[in-house]
């Protein structure tokens, strides 16, 4: 049988480091992404233009909903990292104590 490592301390280190990242950038990022958007048709209205925008514009709301969203999705995964290290510490506080 192999021997499995997991260092917990690392675990933690990097769910404080995933938080530390983020912290911030949702902000700026959804900033950014409204004022592109908002540039007020920079394109045109004209067919060219028009043609553009509505393949243009979809995904650029989904971009910006994609960032809203971002700080949630770092917290849950950062979550779940401390989770998996509290995990691995209780198991191997049970089985190394008595009678183990």
């Amino acid at each position: 049988m192999e021997k499995i490592f997991v260092s917990t301390a690392a675990l933690r280190r990097s769910s404080e480091a995933l938080r530390a990242d983020s912290g911030g950038t949702q902000s700026a990022i959804v900033a950014a992404l409204t004022d592109i958007r908002t540039e007020s048709a920079c394109w045109g209205q004209d067919a060219p233009g028009n043609a553009f925008a509505l393949s243009y514009l979809p995904d650029a709301l989904a971009l910006i909903i994609a960032a809203v969203t971002a700080d949630a999705q770092v917290e849950d995964l950062s979550e779940r990292l401390d989770a998996t290290a509290n995990g691995y510490d209780r198991t191997e506080a049970e089985n190394s104590g008595p009678g183990a």
